[in-house]
């Protein structure tokens, strides 16, 4: 097998590793973020937690199929690697404004 071929394919099973480290993480902690975040109200706490914690999701996702798919012309493919370079900064925005919360909350205790 060629160098290029091998660094394709190691590739691949990193992106796939990625999605499968991101599908164990949800499922064993889906209980606890049933108890703490599906059952309280609608604020920006919560909507920063779904837009970090679901977003990446939809980033592998869409980046494995961009890669592994089939190949789409040139002007969509610039498309969807703008689209996901927005997905992109949104989950970093969420995490860190999620970072911002905890650490206020932390230092900000009597």
């Amino acid at each position: 097998m060629s160098d290029i071929a091998s660094r394709f394919q190691l590739d691949v099973y990193f992106q796939f590793s990625g999605l499968a480290i991101l599908a164990f993480d949800y499922c064993i902690t889906l209980s606890n973020e049933i108890t703490w975040t599906w059952e309280r109200p609608w604020n920006l706490v919560r909507a920063l937690f779904l837009s970090a914690r679901y977003t990446p999701f939809i980033l592998v996702s869409i980046y494995i199929y961009d890669t592994q798919g089939p190949k789409a012309e040139c002007n969509l493919q610039a498309k969807v690697k703008l689209g996901l370079a927005m997905l992109a900064a949104i989950a970093i925005m969420a995490a860190e404004g999620l970072l911002l919360i905890r650490t206020k909350c932390i230092c900000c205790q009597p």
